[in-house]
């Protein structure tokens, strides 16, 4: 299943945090970057308040999967990152010094 407004919003298809969770290698299909964290997204649902809650990769001060909502980022100053190619979120992890 396809999140349709998240993709209105910034031209990327969100699966659910449930059909990416069962996945082996999740695929990230967004990155947000404020310069200094990334944050790589793997799955999401809209949320009553019109803010999403998003399922993903963190390079912050440590490399974690967790929940964040697309407000949280925005407002420490991410962006999406255009450039961006969805990748598998353990082979960005496991690679992670060298590419991102």
């Amino acid at each position: 299943m396809v999140n349709e407004v998240f993709k209105e919003k910034f031209g990327v298809e969100l699966p659910t945090i449930e059909s990416a969770d069962a996945m082996d290698n999740p695929t990230a299909v967004a990155k947000f970057t404020n310069g200094k964290w990334c944050w790589f997204i793997i799955g999401g649902k809209p949320l009553a308040n019109g803010d999403f809650y998003l399922y993903g990769l963190v390079n912050g001060i440590e490399k974690e999967l967790g929940m964040f909502t697309l407000k949280q980022i925005l407002e420490v100053g991410a962006e999406l990152d255009a450039t961006f190619t969805p990748i598998g979120v353990f082979d960005i992890y496991d690679d992670f010094d060298l590419r991102y």
